[in-house]
């Protein structure tokens, strides 16, 4: 029997995804609260199935735990989360060309 988890979402990550969300809408409001919903839906899918993230490769160990998926619909775009017992811990949602390393080392 699986345990659905429930996400936490750090206050960093909404701070991401709201920035990512304006960027994303530029020209078409209504495309960055579809990316709001796309990264919700995503995490929603991970709380059941949180091995569907690859571990997070790093030189730095203690980031050794973290996973990485991309968000639905929007792949130049990646939640990066930890597995919890009971809880999907969404470290940050971060977009391809950020340095990943420098922005997760903090977390």
């Amino acid at each position: 029997m699986t345990t659905e988890r429930r996400p936490y979402w750090r206050p960093i990550a909404w701070q991401d995804i709201e920035g990512h969300a304006v960027y994303v809408g530029q020209g078409d409001p209504s495309a960055g609260q579809r990316f709001i919903d796309c990264v919700e839906e995503t995490v929603e899918n991970l709380c059941v199935h949180p091995e569907l993230g690859a571990i997070y490769e790093s030189a730095e160990l203690r980031l050794g735990d973290i996973r990485a998926t991309l968000v639905s619909d929007f792949k130049r775009h990646a939640v990066f989360y930890r597995v919890e017992d009971r809880m999907i811990d969404v470290v940050r949602v971060l977009g391809r060309g950020q340095n990943m390393d420098m922005l997760l080392r903090n977390e």
